[in-house]
């Protein structure tokens, strides 16, 4: 957006109907549309063209921004959940498994860290760790990771998208998703790297040496 206002990067060119380029899409509708849908443009053409508007309302570089925002985010709870694998392993615990015989890795949640109780809830620096994993922001990123394993991310406007309604059945109402703004998708990053994954990291590391001392 300040691009625009800038002049360095071109407006976005809708249908020419405001009502109809702000109106939400059915969940259904915007299935059928992927399947004609163009595909973004070789990531090579970002350092000639970055600007460019691709895909309905998409712009190259806006949306390949998204994408990063994204894996950080997807990076950042597989990094806490690697920190549970740690505590785990420093108590001395079995990895779990399934029926199949394949490992079961404890996840950064309420759940797995309660079952290290007993080997860390003498550490001051446990309780703080053990709030971090119900902390509210970890909380909605881990909701919007889930999102893009299974079910559908949330519509973003670095993502070019619009508001998506998913009808209701039965008694169930419609829901409406609004689209995430920009500014806030670009701060989901950070704010989960300095408020939940640097703490965690840092309580994680002195909760191990001195278990190891």
């Amino acid at each position: 957006m300040i691009k625009r206002e800038r002049g360095d990067a071109p407006t976005v060119k809708g249908s020419g109907d405001e009502q109809f380029d702000a109106m939400p899409w059915p969940a259904e509708v915007v299935v059928v549309a992927q399947r004609y849908a163009v595909e973004p443009p070789n990531a090579a053409e970002l350092f000639e063209r970055p600007h460019q508007q691709i895909a309905g309302s998409r712009i190259l570089s806006r949306w390949f921004a998204a994408q990063m925002v994204d894996s950080a985010l997807y990076r950042g709870i597989a990094a806490c959940d690697r920190l549970a694998i740690l505590l785990r392993c420093r108590a001395g615990l079995p990895v779990e498994t399934t029926r199949r015989g394949d490992r079961r890795q404890p996840s950064f949640g309420r759940g797995s860290l309660s079952e290290l109780d007993t080997a860390y809830q003498d550490r001051a620096e446990w309780s703080d760790l053990r709030a971090l994993a119900e902390n509210e922001l970890f909380g909605f990123i881990k909701q919007e990771r889930n999102g893009f394993t299974h079910q559908r991310r949330r519509p973003s406007e670095l993502h070019g998208e619009r508001a998506i309604i998913y009808r209701g059945k039965g008694d169930k109402p419609e829901e409406l998703v609004p689209v995430m703004d920009a500014q806030t998708h670009f701060a989901l990053a950070p704010a989960f790297y300095n408020e939940v994954l640097r703490p965690a990291v840092e309580l994680t590391r002195k909760i191990v040496v001195a278990s190891s001392s």
